[in-house]
Parts: structure tokens; C-alpha cells; sequence
């Protein structure tokens, strides 16, 4: 071998050592500086992922350069998707996204991906490492049954060793020795702190949920049967209100968050709702979402249950709803109700053509159910368009319906121009077009709802609204108005934080109900007191959350609270644990 040659095959043995670490350094650094926040024992667990990535692409590929640069490419390219999702929606990915990307790609061109200087510097040093790997690229050496023998052994090694290494992670023993962060609900911590790799690999465990330690399927529905209501039987379907549910893509007050003003009122209609307006229920609903996961608070809206007794970052429409489940629309179907779901966008986003279904819903309408006449407003059907498609549909109806309508006027994408769209809402203080833009939707929003009750409140058939929030918007939104105050999403203490979980609810109807304003929620409770509101049967697992809530008035995955601020009760919640078990996978 020339002297050239040897120079070359030792260069390609410290490119094997070094690179893989670079690549961890690349990936993790457009988010956090790993050596500020990583213990030496979490490194070391990563490290090892990014050597067996490459012996898995150096068995694909046959060659050492060439599985490299790929592992650079690879680094380069998640590192930026993890960056941008957790600024989309304050998470970083986890596993169970990958049932998510095709709503993700349906929606993402309505986001505004900007390259920093930071990202530019980054990928230039990727650049060089890739210029590196293609200057001592060499062919295997060997005979093809060696270099098969090479790759096959390589391939199981490094398979090997990801097994192996994610069944580390998650061991208590390992976690301890490495200082791993092991706070599901929590993920950008958990992130910062494990690496990427750990994490992902930690969370596996979790793409089923196991059974609640003392879990009996007889006892759950001993519990239930001791909440049956004797009433529902005897029902008069013609006495039944119409139930119109609206979750609000993005809706929320900001105010809750920083104090500004603005040269007029965003939302002067909601506003006025929730100032103790006749046969009106108002208050903050306490989500469990921020930036993003739509489907999740509508989960717990419509079954009762929470996010809380799942691992955060799940999506139950992806993961865990397969069959048939217990909603709040199988049981208002099971007294009379003809039950609709509504959605201004594609029927596959959060798999809900299979989870309606499964669900209950006797009727779907999704884009392709409006007309060419629909309201176009950015590049989503208006929420105008759609509290009318309701209306329609609720007239078409023969005896009590239930409607509930998921909009997407406000959806993400708030930094962009688009034609026929002119905000006009002015901040004092800042110019960012960000917030601008986003109350400006606010406000198109709340005249729709005020042009809809309005019509509503004129009808001779009793019918009872619940309007709310989805989740707040992303951080690029509320950071402009939270600099007005001094502050941003980076710097805000906990109890700040739990202030980005809550987004206003309203339920209205124009028959008399009893008033109550500043009532704090979670969506898990909703549903459930809004039939006790209304004075409509409810379910036996409805009539435990309604117990429940008297004394656990807000459950979410960012906190929970017990009556007057006192410590929730553990034997209550871990009975709501079972029974949410059993609703959700045994029943």
C-alpha cells in the first residue's frame, strides 16, 4: 500500500470516530448547546445511537464515506424539522409523530420556515465534513463475500445495538446512572437534557399504554353501574335541545398571557359573553395542548377523558383509537340525538375519517362538503362559512341534533400576506405582524359568532352553543406581546407557563340556563357539564366526571388542581385513571 493510500484508510478510521459525534453535536445544536445541558453519561448514550446509525448505513451503502456523509445529511436535515416543530407547537419530535406527518405535510405550507444565521453556519459545517469524507473516500477493500460478510455483521451490529440501547434508556437503573430527565410532561426539558436519540428511544415505551397498576375491568364497571342515571331511559327526545359544539382553531385571548392594548377590541362580542351574559356559562379552559395537537383537545372533549393519564406527546387518534370507543357522541345518540361532525379540511387530517366513525357520528362533512361559494380567508375556509354550513345542517335534521364543528380559519401560518386578507388590528407598541395578523382572525371570528348566535337567539328550537379554543398559538405569536411586559415564552415561571393552557370557552343558549362566569375547566369536564347545564341525560361515566369535577374542578397535563387550591385527591384520580383505562381500551 503507497503512502498516499495509508494516509487516506487512517483518515477514514478518525473520520469513523469523530464523525458520528459530530453529528450528535450538529443535530442537538440547532436547538441547545449539548455540553451546557447534557451530562458526560447522556452524551456517551447518544454517541452510541449515532455509531450504530452508521453501521446500519455503512451496511447499506458498502462504503464508509459514503454511509457518513449520509449520517451528516441525515443529522442536518432532523435537527432543522426538530427545531421548527418545537417552534411551531413548543415540542420536539417524538415518536408517535410519525402517524402525524401526512396532517403535518397537508398544513405545512402555511408555515413560514425561516433559515437563521445560526442554521447557515451549521449547515456550512456539515459542508466541510461532507468535503472531508469525499476527499479520503476509498473503496472497501476485499473480495465481495468479505465485503458482504462486513456489511451483514455491521448491520446486525448496529440493529443489535439499538435494541439494546432502547431497552437501556428506559431501565430506572440507567436513567439514575445517566441523570436522564424522565418527566413525560415535560418534553422540551426532556429533550434539552437526554438528546434527541435518548429521548426518542425513552419514549417508545410508551406507544401503548399499559394497565393501571391494580387495574380490574369488573370493578370499573362496578363503579360505573353506581352512576347510572335511571332518568335517560325515559327521555322525551321532542324536550331535547339542538347542541352545537365549535372548537375554535387557535382561539385565544392573549390577554391572559401579557398586558397590551389595542386602538379597538379584537373580540368585543366574546368579551361581552363572558361579562355575565343572559343563560351564558363563561370561564378559562384549561388544555393540555399549546401551538399544536388539535386533535387532542378535542379527544377530551368529546370522551371525557384526559391527556393527563397519557404519555405526552401522544395522540390518541393516531395511536390508540383503533374500534369502536364510549364518546359523548355515541351516548347523545343513544337517546335520540342525530349526530354530525364538521371539519372545513381534509377528511384524513388526525386520521378523523376512521376516528368519527368509531366515535358514533352518523353524518361527516368535510372540504369537499362545501361549495365553490364557501368563504376563503388566507387559504382556509372562513369560520363564517362554516358556523353556516352548522346551521344548515342543524335545520336539516328531523327531532335533536348535536353538531360539533372543528374549524380552520385560524390555523398556523400568521407571518405570511395573502390576497383579500388585510389586518387591521392595531398593538400599541409593537409593529410585529405576527400578533397583527393573529388577532386580526380573532376578530373575523368573533364577528362570525356574534352574526351566528344572533340568528340563533331568533330560532323557536332550543339550542345550546359551546364555543372554545383549541390551544393558544405558537410562541412567535405571543412572544411580541409578552416583550411589551419585559418578558418571553423562555423566561416565564410556572405559573406563567400554565397561563399558555388556557384559552377562553363560552356556552351559550337561548333557553334559560343557569349563569356563571370566571368557571376554570378542562376539556375532559366540558361536555359533561354542559349536559347538566342543559338538564340533558348523561352518561354513567359523565356523571363521574361531573363528581369528580366538584372536587378536581381542572385536570391537564400541565397541572392539577383540587377544590379552593388544595392537594387534588390521589385515591380519586387514580380511580378516574381506571376508568378512563377501561373506557378507552377494554370496554
Amino acid at each position: 500500500m503507497s503512502k498516499l493510500k495509508k494516509i487516506e484508510a487512517i483518515l477514514q478510521y478518525v473520520a469513523v470516530i469523530t464523525v458520528p459525534v459530530l453529528c450528535f453535536w450538529l443535530l442537538e445544536s440547532f436547538m441547545y448547546n449539548p455540553a451546557e445541558f447534557m451530562t458526560r453519561e447522556a452524551w456517551i448514550l447518544n454517541i452510541i445511537f449515532y455509531y450504530a446509525v452508521f453501521a446500519v448505513l455503512y451496511a447499506i451503502t458498502g462504503n464508509i464515506s459514503v454511509g457518513l456523509m449520509i449520517e451528516t445529511v441525515l443529522s442536518v436535515i432532523i435537527g432543522i424539522a426538530n427545531y421548527f416543530v418545537t417552534e411551531f407547537r413548543s415540542s420536539p419530535i417524538v415518536p408517535w409523530d410519525i402517524l402525524s406527518l401526512k396532517t403535518a405535510f397537508s398544513v405545512s405550507d402555511n408555515y413560514s420556515f425561516d433559515i437563521t444565521g445560526d442554521m447557515i453556519w451549521k449547515i456550512a459545517g456539515a459542508g466541510v465534513i461532507i468535503i472531508f469524507l469525499a476527499l479520503v473516500y476509498r473503496k472497501s477493500p476485499g473480495s465481495i463475500k468479505v465485503r458482504a460478510a462486513k456489511r451483514i455483521s455491521a448491520a446486525a451490529a448496529g440493529v443489535a445495538l439499538v435494541i439494546s440501547l432502547t431497552f437501556a434508556v428506559q431501565q430506572e437503573s440507567v436513567m439514575e446512572w445517566a441523570d436522564l430527565d424522565n418527566t413525560l410532561f415535560t418534553p422540551k426539558v426532556m429533550h434539552r437534557e437526554d438528546g434527541l436519540a435518548v429521548m426518542f428511544m425513552m419514549d417508545m415505551k410508551y406507544m401503548n399504554v399499559s394497565k393501571p397498576s391494580g387495574y380490574s375491568g369488573e370493578q370499573a364497571e362496578k363503579w360505573l353501574s353506581e352512576y347510572e342515571d335511571k332518568d335517560a331511559e325515559n327521555v322525551k327526545e321532542d324536550e331535547l335541545p339542538n347542541i352545537i359544539v365549535i372548537m375554535d382553531e387557535c382561539f385565544s385571548d392573549p390577554l391572559v398571557l401579557a398586558q397590551f392594548t389595542t386602538e379597538e377590541d379584537y373580540m368585543p362580542f366574546v368579551h361581552k359573553l363572558r361579562n355575565g351574559y343572559e343563560n351564558t356559562v363563561s370561564g378559562n379552559l384549561h388544555v393540555s395542548v399549546v401551538g399544536g395537537n388539535t386533535a387532542n383537545t378535542e379527544f377530551e372533549f368529546l370522551t371525557g377523558n384526559t391527556m393527563a393519564s397519557l404519555p405526552s406527546g401522544s395522540v390518541p387518534y393516531q395511536q390508540y383509537i383503533k374500534s369502536e370507543i364510549p364518546s359523548m357522541v355515541s351516548w347523545l345518540k343513544s337517546i335520540g340525538y342525530t349526530t354530525n361532525a364538521v371539519h372545513p379540511f381534509y377528511a384524513s387530517g388526525w386520521n378523523r375519517d376512521k376516528v368519527y366513525g368509531y366515535m358514533g357520528f352518523d353524518n361527516t362533512y368535510f372540504k369537499d362538503s362545501f361549495g365553490d361559494d364557501a368563504e376563503i380567508i388566507r387559504k382556509y375556509i372562513s369560520d363564517r362559512s362554516a358556523f353556516e354550513k352548522v346551521y344548515d345542517i342543524q335545520k336539516s335534521c328531523d327531532g335533536p341534533s348535536f353538531t360539533f364543528l372543528v374549524t380552520m380559519q385560524n390555523h398556523g401560518g400568521f407571518g405570511q400576506s395573502y390576497a383579500g386578507f388585510n389586518p387591521d388590528v392595531i398593538i400599541n407598541g409593537t409593529t410585529s405582524r405576527f400578533p397583527k395578523n393573529y388577532l386580526s382572525l380573532m376578530k373575523i371570528t368573533d364577528k362570525a359568532l356574534e352574526n351566528f348566535i344572533s340568528e340563533l337567539s331568533e330560532s323557536d328550537e332550543k339550542t345550546v352553543v359551546v364555543f372554545f379554543g383549541d390551544h393558544q398559538p405558537n410562541d412567535i405569536i405571543v412572544n411580541p406581546l409578552l416583550e411589551l411586559n419585559k418578558k418571553n415564552c423562555d423566561t416565564l415561571g410556572q405559573n406563567e407557563i400554565y397561563k399558555r393552557y388556557e384559552v377562553p370557552y363560552i356556552m351559550w343558549a337561548n333557553f334559560d340556563i343557569d349563569e356563571e362566569t370566571n368557571l376554570d375547566i378542562s376539556p375532559n369536564y366540558l361536555g359533561a357539564l354542559m349536559l347538566s347545564k342543559c338538564k340533558i341525560p348523561a352518561s354513567e361515566y359523565q356523571n363521574f366526571l361531573l363528581e369528580l369535577r366538584e372536587k378536581v374542578p381542572v385536570i391537564s397535563t400541565q397541572y392539577t388542581v383540587g377544590t379552593d387550591g388544595e392537594e387534588p385527591d390521589k385515591k380519586l384520580l387514580d380511580k378516574y385513571k381506571k376508568l378512563q383505562y377501561y373506557e378507552l381500551f377494554d370496554r
